[in-house]
């Protein structure tokens, strides 16, 4: 079960769409960071941890560190498909 690469593609084709929709990169830098440092967007992502074989689903808070990591994951992914980079 991986599930990052479908899950990091869908930012991807976000930015790739927001650019073909005629945005600027400035506009896209900015909903980049807004939207993916929010948060109540992070909190929707599941934590899975891939331990002894099996995948377990994490509960409770995420550290600060796991919010600043995948926020910046997600935005420079989207910043890539807005930009057209694989």
């Amino acid at each position: 079960m991986n599930i990052s690469g479908p899950f990091f593609e869908q930012f991807w084709l976000l930015g790739n769409k927001t650019r073909e929709a005629g945005s600027t990169r400035e506009e896209a830098q900015e909903f980049a960071d807004h939207l993916f440092t929010s948060r109540g967007v992070l909190n929707l992502i599941p934590r899975v941890v891939h331990f002894s074989g099996k995948y377990y689903v994490e509960a409770g808070p995420a550290s600060s560190r796991w919010y600043k990591v995948m926020s910046n994951a997600i935005s420079v992914t989207y910043m890539d498909g807005y930009d057209g980079v694989n």
